[in-house]
């Protein structure tokens, strides 16, 4: 059997990834084309226009290179499930996202090609916390300098009705993602067991993606106010990601939307709110949570930015300190920073 994890994202698929991508259990084979998320590969299989991909971009990989990357990726895949023996697990949230433009269907008729018991399996985030980690997500990647409540819904039923149509509903396996319904509060525990496995603790891997509040708002202010996110240069992508470690270092609560902010985003999508609790047979609420910081606009944000300068000077001394006197530069930038303050 295959079983297809299409995410959500922000539904704790990172750490399912890395837990199987790294577990050895007789019966359980874990697609491994390089990468423990499968969602490059996703797009090598089926994206009609890699060059124009953000992923391949972001890799910087184009021309030869990348024809090479998909016929290498058609071929791993291939002989992954015609060599399948029990469970198979392919996982990427990018199956599950919203556009309608015929990579599930590309990747259905793939499979359709070998003889496989099939599940596709999606974590569904309540609509509430689903937004305020899809804005967090946005500002981190460098594609959100302003509040657009609107813009964060999750397009529950372009998401869903597409696996439905492409595999069929009694493939499509929908699971509320609410830590009080898992074994021990834990996704990738539930997610095993759905799998037929039984995880110790030493074999779980945990990836935590969240953000501090206080990062939030200072990588907000940055990209609204700022160069925005770095794209040339070697190693971008790790810099940046480096860069966003070292301001989560600021601050521990979570950031919240109010549900003032985001009322507009309700009011507009009650029918897709009310389909998906039709599909799945119940609401879709979100827990309470608490240690949050929660912002009615986007003064509240640019406030806490600003309440949370001085950390960041006390973080740029202490890089300072541990710079090679032969470096200059960074010397230069903060005396340069002071000369345009004076």
């Amino acid at each position: 059997m295959l079983i297809v994890h299409a995410g959500m994202h922000k539904t704790g698929s990172s750490s399912i990834q890395e837990t199987f991508f790294g577990l050895r259990r007789q019966g359980v084979s874990y697609f491994n084309p390089g990468r423990k998320n499968h969602g490059v590969a996703f797009e090598a299989l089926t994206n009609p226009d890699p060059e124009n991909n953000f992923a391949f971009r972001q890799l910087g990989i184009s021309g030869d290179r990348l024809t090479d990357m998909k016929r290498e990726t058609y071929a791993k895949f291939d002989a992954f499930l015609r060599e399948l023996r029990g469970i198979g697990i392919f996982s990427a949230g990018a199956i599950s996202l919203p556009q309608d433009d015929g990579r599930i269907i590309a990747f259905r008729d793939i499979l359709a090609q070998f003889d496989l018991p099939l599940r596709v399996v999606m974590y569904l985030r309540p609509p509430h916390s689903f937004m305020e980690s899809a804005f967090q997500q946005r500002v981190k990647a460098g594609g959100l300098g302003r509040i657009e409540p609107l813009g964060l819904w999750p397009q529950y039923r372009k998401r869903v009705e597409r696996l439905d149509q492409a595999f069929g509903h009694d493939r499509v396996e929908l699971r509320v993602f609410d830590p009080t319904r898992f074994p021990q509060g834990d996704v990738v525990r539930d997610f095993a067991e759905l799998v037929g496995v039984t995880l110790q603790d030493h074999e779980i891997r945990r990836v935590n993606e969240g953000l501090s509040a206080e990062a939030v708002a200072l990588i907000y202010f940055q990209r609204k106010f700022g160069g925005g996110l770095e794209t040339e240069g070697p190693g971008r992508p790790a810099r940046n990601e480096r860069w966003v470690q070292a301001l989560n270092g600021i601050g521990k609560r979570k950031l919240g939307l109010s549900d003032n902010l985001l009322a507009p985003a309700f009011e507009r999508h009650r029918a897709d709110l009310e389909w998906i609790e039709g599909r799945i047979g119940s609401k879709l609420v979100d827990p309470a949570s608490k240690d949050r910081v929660t912002i009615d606009s986007e003064d509240d944000l640019l406030d806490l930015a600003a309440d949370n300068l001085k950390h960041v000077q006390r973080i740029l001394a202490e890089r300072l300190r541990e710079t090679e006197f032969s470096d200059h530069a960074p010397a230069v930038g903060m005396l340069e920073l002071l000369r345009t303050l004076a």
